[in-house]
């Protein structure tokens, strides 16, 4: 992923153009049924939002480098020979767009870990490598850090808020409950110690030896 972004400095026009994640937000949030989910669902889906709208505000204000994005950077389109990433598949998402987003995806999709096979939390572990490894390439600016300690709790916010209609139909193995705890998550926004995670690995990157694994993030040792 470092190596597409760092390749990528002259402008690009590309046949397709995906929605981001973030534009989609208002149609996932029409028409919820929030008759099981009650209020805890409402102040939930209430809660995405103003974090939506943090995160748009930040953006109109700050500077940060753009360029051609995978888009889709999940574990369904990365190749692993043996312990190692060898390649980023399926480009078909890939467009223009500020490049923290992109590595903001990665951390959403790959710093978590499975909390008694259910649910899942961010490890700090897999964050710092994960952002160690990426900048030891490409090194984030402060307000890229900024924007990806932002962005990483809305995207995981919003990729649970998609799965609501399951949830009320039984789909998951999730209670009301235990689905709605996962957003949580969103309360990392205004966290000093996530801000400071991000931060520090970001500082750490070019002093820290970082190896790549097929969990999907680099771990300094």
């Amino acid at each position: 992923m470092t190596d597409f972004h760092v390749d990528v400095d002259a402008p690009v026009r590309l046949g397709y153009r995906e929605t981001t994640w973030l534009e989609n937000l208002e149609s996932w949030t029409q028409g919820l049924d929030f008759s099981a989910a009650g209020d805890p669902g409402r102040e939930a889906v209430a809660g995405v939002e103003a974090a939506a709208r943090k995160f748009a505000a930040f953006f109109e204000e700050a500077m940060l480098p753009t360029g051609v994005v995978h888009g889709s950077p999940g574990p369904w389109n990365v190749l692993v020979d043996g312990n190692r990433i060898s390649a980023l598949v399926a480009m078909d998402s890939a467009h223009r767009d500020y490049l923290a987003l992109d590595v903001a995806h990665i951390v959403s999709q790959w710093g978590t870990v499975a909390d008694d096979g259910r649910l899942k939390g961010y490890d700090p572990r897999l964050v710092r490598g994960i952002v160690r490894g990426y900048c030891s390439v490409r090194p984030l600016s402060r307000a890229e850090q900024e924007a990806l300690a932002m962005a990483v709790p809305l995207r995981y916010g919003i990729e649970w808020l998609r799965i609501w209609e399951l949830v009320g139909q039984g789909k998951t193995p999730f209670t009301w409950a235990e689905y709605l705890a996962a957003f949580r998550a969103l309360e990392l926004i205004e966290s000093e110690e996530w801000h400071g995670l991000i931060a520090d690995a970001a500082d750490r990157s070019s002093a820290q030896p970082v190896e790549a694994d097929a969990r999907g993030g680099k771990h300094a040792e």
